[in-house]
C-alpha cells in the first residue's frame, strides 16, 4: 500500500481533491494529469478495458435512463490525462457522464473500480435522494449528492453489472480482508449474495485508495476495519473523506434491499436500508437522517 501511495503521489502536481461535480464544473479544481504514455502510471486498466467497462455500463443503463426520462450520453475520453470524471446536463436532452483516461491509468485503479467510478457519475443522474442544493442559474435540482451517488454505486449499479459466476471467480482469486468477509457473511445468506457483496466492496476499496492517494485524506489509508467515527450534524453534500467514502461503498454492498426496488428522486427511504437497522445504512460521516 505504501508503494502504491508513493507512486500515485509522484504523478501529482497538486494534492487538491479529486473533483467529480454534477454541474459541468470541476470543483474543487485540481492539476492531476496522467497522460497516455506516462512512464510512472502502472495500472491494469488499459484502453481496451476502459472501453469495455464503459460499454457494459451503457448497455445496461441506457434503457434504464430512458425509462427515467433521459438519454444517457456516456463519453469515453481516454486521451484526456485528467484523473477525473464528471456528470452534467449541459447538452439539451442528454444526461451526460464523462470519464477521463487519467482516472483509469491511475495506479490505484482497477477495472471494477473504474466501473464504480462510472456508476458514481451515473448516480448523480438517477441515484435518488438526497440531492445537492440548487446552484445559481439552475431551474431545478437534479443531481444526487456525492454521498448518495457513492451509495447508489454499490447499492444498485454494480449489482446490475456483476454476474454471479465472475463474482465467485473474483473471490477465489482475491485476498479479501477478514473484516469484509465477516461483514458480507453477516449481512447475506447465500454464497452468491456474499460474493457479490465482497466484489462490490472491493471495487470501493480501489476507488477509496485512489482518493487517498490523490491527497483527499491525511492519516491512515482507508480500510474496512477502521470506519470513520465522525458524525455529521447535517447531511454533507460535498466529497466526503476517503474512509467515509469506503464506509459508504461497504454499506451499499451490505444492504439487502431488493435490486428492483429502485431508489426515488424525492424519497430517501425507498429502495434503501434505513434505521432502525444498523446494517447497510448510509453512514453518519456524511448522512444525517431528517425523519
Amino acid at each position: 500500500m505504501k508503494k502504491l501511495v508513493t507512486t500515485a503521489l509522484s504523478l501529482m502536481i497538486s494534492t487538491q481533491a479529486l473533483a467529480c461535480t454534477a454541474d459541468g464544473y470541476l470543483l474543487p479544481d485540481n492539476d492531476i494529469r496522467i497522460p497516455v504514455n506516462h512512464k510512472g502510471a502502472v495500472s491494469g486498466v488499459d484502453e481496451a478495458t476502459f472501453n469495455r467497462v464503459l460499454a457494459s455500463v451503457n448497455e445496461v443503463y441506457a434503457p434504464l435512463v430512458r425509462a427515467e426520462g433521459g438519454r444517457l450520453r456516456l463519453v469515453p475520453l481516454w486521451e484526456n490525462g485528467q484523473a477525473n470524471a464528471r456528470a452534467h446536463r449541459l447538452v439539451p436532452g442528454a444526461w451526460t457522464v464523462e470519464i477521463f483516461g487519467g482516472v483509469a491509468r491511475h495506479p490505484a485503479m482497477t477495472a471494477d473500480g473504474l466501473a464504480l467510478v462510472v456508476c458514481h457519475e451515473l448516480g448523480h443522474h438517477i441515484g435518488g435522494a438526497p440531492k445537492r442544493p440548487a446552484q445559481l442559474g439552475e431551474d431545478m435540482v437534479w443531481a444526487s449528492n456525492e454521498g448518495q451517488s457513492d451509495y447508489f454505486a454499490t447499492l444498485k449499479c454494480l449489482r446490475r453489472l456483476f454476474d454471479s459466476r465472475s463474482n465467485a471467480d473474483f473471490v477465489r482469486a482475491t485476498t479479501v480482508p477478514t473484516a469484509l468477509t465477516a461483514a458480507c457473511r453477516s449481512a447475506h445468506v447465500s454464497a452468491a449474495a456474499r460474493n457479490l457483496c465482497v466484489r462490490t466492496a472491493m471495487a470501493g476499496q480501489a476507488v477509496a485508495n485512489f482518493f487517498y492517494a490523490a491527497g483527499r485524506t491525511r492519516g491512515p489509508a482507508p480500510a474496512f476495519d477502521t470506519p470513520s467515527n465522525f458524525a455529521a450534524a447535517i447531511t454533507f453534500n460535498g466529497h466526503p473523506a476517503a474512509q467515509c467514502r469506503l464506509d459508504t461503498y461497504l454499506q451499499g454492498a451490505l444492504c439487502t434491499a431488493k435490486l428492483d426496488d429502485d431508489v426515488k428522486q424525492d424519497d430517501v427511504l425507498e429502495g434503501t436500508c434505513n434505521a432502525p437497522s444498523t446494517r447497510g445504512v448510509r453512514p453518519a460521516c456524511w448522512y444525517r437522517a431528517s425523519r
